[in-house]
């Protein structure tokens, strides 16, 4: 059975094994109306649902893969055996056996003296007790060598045990790597972009199921809570869907993360959006700072120095509010959370709260 287009277009990009956004499930997927309470657009959930389902099988054999590229590392390491200590082996393994002949050739006449009841030849070569004891000897001497030889068969099985399990994995591995176009040192990245673009699809699906429902109610009911690792793409695609003023508040600015983001503000600078942010006096020698917030001001954003402000909060056109634990021009890898609301009410609530 033919699969439905829309679901095609996502295998295509997400069985690419980048994990990018697919045709129907980037971009701005839904538009708040100036109205709260009525949606203007809406994504196509059915779509959303079939790149869910293609991501969770991408997931599941990129995890696979990850997998099977470890126990190759581990199969190559322990069979870097150099050719000189193999072919040591193999003559040991000769050597013991012609010891194991020999020994036990002396170990059966020995016997055979021993069950002569008369004593016979054994009492002109040997006395008795001499006798018993080299037969006990010869017994001690065999058993270690068999051991020896056993040891040395089983290292050489397991050998050859893992030679055939490292390529049926490295077979495996080739073919999945093959079928999300691949190579080794991609997998990790695109594992972790599958991961964050499923959370997101269950994060929005939830969304308009709830408004949908009918069981949105207030401004707050309204909102969804992000952590550090998801809050940026959609915080990125508020920006760029900006039409009139972006708004942050971050207590703390650093050089790097202000390059993260300058093109996405300069972007919205050139759409004629007023950008504005507020932050407070960086320390004293605390040159990147300076230099971050000389960024932003030739890159025609208004930046306001405030003593005392602690806030982590972003308004974008009066209707889109950010806000919690996240300082969106200084962040770096703490373990952050935001909340983001589409409401007019609460925006001018935050920008009110700013002036006071």
């Amino acid at each position: 059975m033919e699969k439905p287009s829309q679901q095609r277009r996502a295998e295509t990009t997400v069985l690419s094994g980048r994990a990018q956004h697919s045709e129907v499930g980037s971009g701005n997927s839904f538009v708040p109306a100036a109205d709260p309470g009525r949606l203007e657009s809406r994504p196509n959930l059915r779509a959303l649902a079939a790149e869910r389902e293609v991501l969770a099988l991408a997931i599941g054999e990129l995890e696979r893969l990850a997998e099977l590229l470890q126990r190759i590392a581990k199969l190559e390491a322990r069979l870097k055996i150099p050719r000189s200590m193999d072919n040591r082996r193999h003559k040991q393994i000769r050597s013991l056996e012609e010891e194991l002949d020999s020994a036990r050739a002396e170990m059966s006449g020995a016997m055979q003296l021993l069950s002569d009841a008369h004593g016979g030849e054994a009492g002109r070569l040997w006395l008795p007790g001499e006798l018993e004891r080299r037969t006990k000897d010869l017994s001690i001497f065999i058993a270690s060598r068999e051991q020896l030889l056993a040891d040395l068969n089983a290292a050489i099985a397991a050998e050859e045990g893992n030679r055939l399990l490292l390529g049926a994995c490295r077979q495996e591995s080739d073919d999945l790597l093959r079928k999300h176009g691949l190579v080794p040192a991609q997998v990790p990245g695109s594992l972790a972009a599958a991961k964050r673009r499923l959370e997101l699809i269950e994060l929005e699906i939830s969304q308009w199921k709830l408004r949908l429902s009918g069981r949105a109610g207030s401004a707050a009911d309204q909102s969804v809570l992000y952590n550090a690792e998801n809050f940026w793409e959609p915080f990125r695609r508020d920006l760029k869907g900006a039409a009139r003023s972006v708004l942050i508040v971050s207590a703390f600015i650093s050089l790097e993360r202000t390059l993260d983001l300058i093109d996405d503000l300069t972007g919205a600078i050139k759409r004629a959006v007023r950008v504005t942010a507020f932050v407070r006096p960086p320390d004293p020698g605390r040159a990147d700072c300076l230099e971050a917030m000389e960024i932003l001001r030739k890159a025609g954003v208004r930046v306001v120095q405030r003593h005392k402000i602690h806030q982590k909060v972003a308004v974008i056109d009066q209707r889109i509010a950010w806000e919690g634990s996240l300082n969106i021009l200084a962040h770096k890898n703490s373990l952050d959370q935001m909340r983001r609301w589409e409401s007019r009410k609460i925006a001018e609530e935050i920008w009110q709260n700013l002036q006071s």
